[in-house]
């Protein structure tokens, strides 16, 4: 999924948003609050494990109020906000 995702980016986005969220600021952790900058890669994987939010495996890795859950978010909400 991710490889297909990154080989028709630019098909799908435009450049004006991805130069938005190349520019964003993401926090892996909030306490303590640690920084990193958008990765294509992290936001493939994670915009693939979003249609499995009710499976087991995926409230393991992503329990509710995590740290974990809380970047996946902000990957997925940047993505919509930008590269609509």
């Amino acid at each position: 999924m991710q490889t297909v995702l990154s080989e028709i980016r630019n098909l799908i986005t435009t450049s004006v948003g991805r130069n938005e969220v190349q520019q964003r600021t993401m926090h892996p952790t909030i306490t303590p609050l640690t920084s990193t900058p958008w990765d294509w890669v992290e936001y493939y994987k994670y915009l693939s494990l979003k249609g499995l939010e009710e499976a087991k495996s995926f409230k393991k890795d992503f329990p509710k109020d995590s740290d974990e859950l809380y970047f996946l978010s902000n990957y997925i909400i940047g993505g919509k906000t930008w590269l609509k």
